[in-house]
Order: C-alpha cells, then sequence, then structure tokens
C-alpha cells in the first residue's frame, strides 16, 4: 500500500472535489478511544458473542502487531478490556517453548507489556504451552496453559497466582476459556486425551486463586469444553457426554442432560444452544431450568459439529464446515443459509455480530449480511482459527506466529486505495 506521505502528495496535486473529501478523511481522521469490552472467546461468559455495532464492510488494516513467536502454536483469540487488547502465543527457546501474553494499545498497536505466563521443556512430541483460552476480568488475565491456569495482572503482567489443573502430557489445543460469575473462575480439568483427565470442575477465587469448590462429573466422558456462566449457573458442556447446570455458590448439581455435545454452549434468554454430533451434526437448545430439549437441528451429511454459536435478537448463527447457518432461536427453523463451498471452509469456529453484519475465520476473515448470510467481505487467505475480538468501529484477530491486526471501515478511497 502506498505510504501516508505518497497519498498526501497526490492529494495535493489533485483538485477533484470527491478526492479532496477522501484526503481530508486522511489528514483529519482520529483514532478511536476503544472503550468497548470484549472479555473473553464470545464477548463474556455467556458466549453470546454480540455487540449492537461495528465496522462497515470493506475493512482496511488500521495496524498489524508482531509479537516475538517463533512457533506457530495455536491461534488464540484476542480479547478486549480497558483500552488494550491481549494476545497470547509460543515463543520458542531454545530447549524450551514459553506461552508469552502481550498487552497491546489498542488503538494505536503499540504494546504495553509482555509477560511469560508458563514454559515447558521441548519434548519429542511437541507440546502445547497454552489453550486457546484468554480471558480478562477484574483487572487480571487468565490463561489456561500446560503448567496450570494462570492469572495475571493487568498492569504489568505479573503473576497473581497458578492453580495446577492439569495433568501431566501435552495439553489438548482445544479452546477451553474459563467461566467467570461473581469473582470465581471455573474450569476443568485438562490434559491432551478425554481418557486421560480428571472429571472435575473447579470454581477458584479470582482474587487469590484459592478453591472454592470441586464439582465430579459422573460420566465416563471428562473432558470439559469453556463454560458458560448465567444468574448464578454454570454450564458445563462435556465433550461426548452432554451438558451439566451447577450451582455456583456451592457446586451442587441443578440438572444434567445426556447428549453427544462437541462444541461450547452459549445461554440467553429461556435457552442453552450448545453443538452436537447427532449423526448428522447440528445445534441443540436445551432449557436453562430443566435441561429439557426445546428444539434439536441438524444440517446434513456434509457438515460439522459447530464448535461455537452466537445469539443475537432472536437468531442463532454457527459455522458447518464450509456453511454459514442462521436459525430462529425460539424455534429452531432455518432462517438462511449460506455456503457450500466445498474445501474452501471460509466459515470456521463462531462468527461474531457488530451491529448489521456477521464476522467470522476460516481461511479467510469475512463479513456477511447478518440478515441474509450474504458474503460482503472477504480478506486474503490466510488460515486463522481465532474468533474475532470486536469493538464499535475496529475488528481485532490473531493469525499465525503471533500477529495481530486491527481492522476498520474504509471510508474513502483514492485511485482504489482506501484512506480510512
Amino acid at each position: 500500500m502506498p505510504s501516508r506521505r505518497a497519498l498526501l502528495t497526490a492529494c495535493a496535486s489533485t483538485g477533484a472535489s470527491a478526492v479532496l473529501a477522501g484526503c481530508g478523511d486522511l489528514r483529519g481522521g482520529s483514532k478511536s478511544d476503544v472503550d468497548a469490552a470484549w472479555s473473553q472467546r464470545g464477548r463474556d461468559s455467556t458466549r453470546t458473542g454480540t455487540r449492537s455495532s461495528g465496522p462497515a464492510p470493506p475493512l482496511t488494516d488500521a495496524w498489524t502487531y508482531d509479537g516475538d513467536a517463533g512457533f506457530g502454536g495455536i491461534d488464540c483469540s484476542p480479547v478486549l478490556a480497558d483500552g488494550h487488547v491481549y494476545l497470547a502465543y509460543t515463543a520458542d527457546r531454545g530447549d524450551e517453548r514459553a506461552a508469552v501474553v502481550d498487552a497491546i494499545d489498542a488503538a494505536t498497536g503499540e504494546r504495553r507489556w509482555s509477560a511469560t505466563a508458563a514454559t515447558t521443556a521441548e519434548p519429542i512430541q511437541r507440546t502445547h504451552t497454552y489453550a486457546d483460552s484468554l480471558v480478562v476480568a477484574d483487572d487480571a488475565v487468565l490463561l489456561q496453559t500446560a503448567t496450570g491456569l494462570v492469572a495475571l495482572e493487568v498492569e504489568d503482567g505479573s503473576e497473581r497466582w497458578r492453580v495446577d489443573n492439569v495433568g501431566d502430557g501435552q495439553l489438548g489445543s482445544t479452546p477451553v476459556h474459563p467461566g467467570i460469575g461473581d469473582g470465581v473462575v471455573f474450569a476443568g480439568y485438562y490434559r491432551h486425551g478425554r481418557s486421560e483427565s480428571e472429571p472435575l470442575i473447579y470454581a477458584i477465587d479470582l482474587e487469590e486463586g484459592t478453591e472454592r469448590w470441586q464439582f465430579e462429573i459422573d460420566w465416563d466422558e471428562r473432558l470439559v469444553y469453556a463454560p458458560a456462566v448465567r444468574d448464578g449457573v454454570v454450564y458445563a458442556a462435556v465433550a461426548g457426554g452432554g451438558v451439566k447446570a451447577i450451582d455456583a455458590a456451592d457446586g451442587t448439581e441443578r440438572w444434567s442432560e445426556r447428549l453427544p455435545v462437541y462444541g461450547v454452549p452459549a445461554v440467553t434468554g429461556e435457552s442453552v444452544f450448545v453443538g452436537v454430533d447427532d449423526e448428522p451434526s447440528g445445534v441443540v437448545a436445551l432449557s436453562t431450568d430443566t435441561g429439557e430439549r426445546r428444539w434439536s437441528r441438524t444440517d446434513g451429511p456434509e457438515s460439522t459439529v459447530p464448535f461455537g454459536v452466537t445469539v443475537g435478537d432472536g437468531t442463532v448463527y454457527y459455522a458447518a464446515m464450509d456453511r454459514l447457518v442462521a436459525r430462529d432461536a425460539a424455534t429452531g427453523e432455518r432462517r438462511w443459509t449460506n455456503g457450500g463451498q466445498g474445501s474452501e471452509r471460509i466459515f470456521y469456529g463462531a462468527p461474531v455480530v457488530g451491529g448489521d453484519y456477521l464476522y467470522g475465520t476460516g481461511s479467510s476473515l469475512f463479513a456477511a449480511d447478518r440478515a441474509t448470510g450474504e458474503l460482503q467481505w472477504q480478506g486474503p487467505d490466510g488460515w486463522t482459527a481465532g474468533s474475532p475480538a470486536l469493538a464499535d468501529d475496529l475488528l481485532y484477530v490473531s493469525l499465525e506466529h503471533g500477529t495481530l491486526e486491527a481492522l476498520s471501515e474504509c471510508r474513502a478511497e483514492l485511485f482504489g486505495r482506501c484512506l480510512r
């Protein structure tokens, strides 16, 4: 893209009013204050992934941040709070690998601090030093690492506490964001392989790192996805087992529902929504009070289990391999489907909603019309599994090797180039 100096020179040499209007935008444009909050993948602990506004496509780079990653690792969903965006990545340090968290100015892309959350020895089999699990809450940044769940201070990245909730061996790559509610952190016990994990869910004091209670899963299945939390209830999806509703105050079970769950739950209104492998796969809506199935819908033999869903204004949105699907949240009836382009897989993970648009990741970043599913904009190819974070006029997405991009609206063009 031409430099700012080159574009200003071009502006000075032309007299076209439309072009000059664009040049005025370039000279006088102001940065966003970025006072929005997107505390974890799915926005907050209900994991509905929705904001009332977002940047209108086409999108353009506002800034790019490159961390000091020396190893690809896991794509980490960025989180946003108090004018800063947080990113985790893996740094290669000779015989060790480090899980690094960076705090970055959300408006400018400048680094505020960088901290090592965990280190692991380099084994013969590659080790995931962390899961896609960043959460920011009450002046702490949380990350699930191969040495335990770690809480860092937002001011400087210093360690607040560490809880051992992992076994020996490789940490799985599944996103396992801890749930947060009333100063308590809710997380499972993690290790690579479902049969090797212990059937436990922990409640941990966010300030002190002390254990409040343990909940033991009475199923053979043990891997706990990121739980959803709302109104004093923890909704925990157990891979292949089902969903359990647990009282957040004392760890007692309210209800459990057996079903082939393979995704992260989202809770809103009177329903918990979660992806299932029902041959074929699809989405189920459960009653928040009883766990009873309100509706169940599948998406055909070529679909994959939606790992997460987004819910806004009475509609459930999710990805089913190369298709994006919208369903009525009350009935499960399909509103629209878009995609079906074979191996492209441009729709991946849980999309997010900002105003009139739906944003998502996969083999590229994309924006779609939330009312129709029609693709409005698609960025350059570049695979990422991390879910975006969203402010009113900026979209943040993590790419390979510790790279973070902030994208904004293209408000004016000059010679086919966006001036922002």
